[in-house]
């Protein structure tokens, strides 16, 4: 039987998850594995982070758990494990098809690199690994794990994740880090920064020159998707108005706009002036301003 778990159920899933995440020992970077696996302070604050755990019970105890957590635009699952005495009888797969069926959002999946066998029951059902680039900027958005989890882990996706594909060229390097305390627009008191750009689209910058104005095109990564009204710059006294109508950067599909001006080239990095885009967000395109119709 599928049941949702409860406050009840909490030493019961200390115990599983502990004794589940045995098949890790040894698999894992030792730096990353601790004894207990999850302590019950970790435990607890996932819960509370929205975690929400779903068991499969058999004869009146359960078997094995897998949490559930909606984060954004999208669904993650989280914490999946069987007792090691109830391995190997189907738990996991009835546990995830039935999680899947209550989330309309894209499902998204972290684990272990090392773990072949978790990877593979994933695909197994229908999801498939996401590539380096996009598993590190996955991991960094939508979930809270250190930046030596993130080197040694992989993200799976399902087939509700990104219908279209668009590969960053590049990314931002600024001093600014905190998009509330960045400008709301680039004029506003932006400082220089840097456009840094993948070696393999250099042959696309060869053209562009200092002092001129070009349109960068960003994803605004740290954006929320289900965003559609809001207040324009953050002010209530503002009325409510629809995304569309205004220069959010939260809203289904974030794009960032920006229009600045080279201050110099140094091979594949472009510095520029008056760009409000935070450190690290993805580029997209760059495109030139066009002048009057004669000089096109």
């Amino acid at each position: 039987m599928l049941r949702r778990c409860d406050e009840r159920d909490f030493e019961t899933i200390y115990t599983i998850v502990n004794d589940g995440a045995q098949a890790y020992k040894g698999i894992i970077p030792a730096d990353r594995w601790t004894e207990p696996y999850m302590s019950r302070e970790k435990l607890r604050h996932e819960i509370e982070d929205g975690v929400v755990f779903w068991g499969h019970e058999d004869g009146g105890t359960l078997a094995g758990v897998m949490g559930l957590q909606d984060v954004q635009d999208v669904t993650l699952i989280r914490h999946a494990y069987v007792r090691t005495a109830n391995r190997n009888q189907g738990i996991g797969g009835k546990l995830l098809s039935h999680l899947r069926t209550i989330t309309s959002r894209p499902v998204l999946i972290g684990t272990w690199a090392a773990a072949s066998w978790a990877i593979g029951f994933y695909e197994k059902h229908g999801f498939h690994v996401v590539d380096p680039r996009e598993k590190n900027r996955l991991l960094k958005k939508y979930w809270n794990v250190p930046e030596r989890q993130i080197e040694t882990s992989v993200v799976l996706a399902d087939a509700g994740w990104r219908p279209y594909e668009i590969r960053p060229i590049g990314t931002v390097e600024s001093p600014l880090v905190d998009r509330h305390a960045a400008p709301r627009q680039g004029d506003e008191g932006a400082p220089d920064a840097w456009l840094v750009f993948d070696p393999g689209v250099s042959e696309g910058l060869r053209d562009l020159r200092a002092g001129s104005d070009i349109i960068v095109l960003t994803w605004l990564d740290r954006a929320r998707r289900d965003v559609l009204a809001v207040h324009p710059r953050g002010d209530a006294n503002n009325p409510l108005t629809g995304v569309f109508s205004t220069r959010s950067p939260d809203r289904p599909n974030p794009i960032g706009l920006h229009r600045v001006r080279i201050v110099s080239i140094d091979g594949s990095r472009v510095q520029v002036r008056d760009l409000e885009a935070i450190n690290g967000t993805p580029i997209v395109d760059v495109k030139p301003v066009l002048g009057p119709i004669d000089e096109r």
